[in-house]
């Protein structure tokens, strides 16, 4: 059993490094065996493909990431705005601690938000993504879903652009964190602002 899971670590371990350095979509499930130092039938007695392996590396941290955004959605001490802000906040401080592996956790392999996927990896993306949407909508009190959607891609955009901007930096990532969290709540807090200007007009135009 030890060395099942000695075997097993080392898969993932090899796999991690191969993506990141190689990229996903050109690694070979027989690169990553040689890799690990296990032979190409052996991978595959704990891992069916490299989405398996995407999925096994990734879930622990997308899962963390889930519940730091559900006890911020749900802590009743928060009113909503600040609840959309904090959510956006711990969203980029995930990807900056976890700068260089960011883009395999969120990007590699992805599908659309407005698309039931049925990979299980872009199913925890997705629930990421609608607890965003869900946080928003008791900001703006919009009922057009699709207006909703759009609002919720903008936000996503903003987020994913600050940690994309820091993926490669030398800059440990509790000194970007001290640097920058104040620019990037400014940076939250105008598109809040922005976006309920834009609702306000809507409503006004159909009174």
């Amino acid at each position: 059993m030890k060395k099942s899971e000695e075997t097993k670590t080392k898969i993932l371990t090899a796999a991690e490094k191969l993506f990141l350095t190689k990229g996903y979509e050109t690694v070979t499930m027989r690169e990553i065996a040689k890799y690990a130092d296990c032979s190409h039938t052996t991978i595959y007695l704990y891992f069916s493909d490299k989405e398996a392996l995407l999925l096994d590396i990734s879930t622990p941290y997308l899962e963390k990431l889930k519940s730091e955004l559900q006890a911020i959605h749900v802590d009743p001490s928060i009113d909503q705005e600040r609840r959309v802000k904090e959510m956006c906040l711990a969203f980029i401080h995930f990807g900056i601690d976890n700068q260089g592996m960011y883009t395999l956790f969120m990007v590699t392999d992805s599908s659309r938000v407005d698309e039931q996927p049925e990979k299980k990896i872009n199913q925890i993306r997705l629930q990421l993504f609608l607890l965003l949407t869900d946080a928003l909508r008791s900001v703006l009190h919009v009922t057009d879903e699709d207006k909703l959607l759009l609002y919720t891609r903008i936000l996503f955009f903003y987020v994913h652009g600050c940690i994309s901007t820091y993926s490669m930096s030398k800059e440990s990532s509790a000194s970007l964190w001290l640097r920058l969290s104040g620019t990037f709540n400014t940076g939250v807090h105008t598109l809040l602002k922005g976006f309920k200007e834009e609702v306000g007009r809507e409503k006004t135009h159909e009174t």
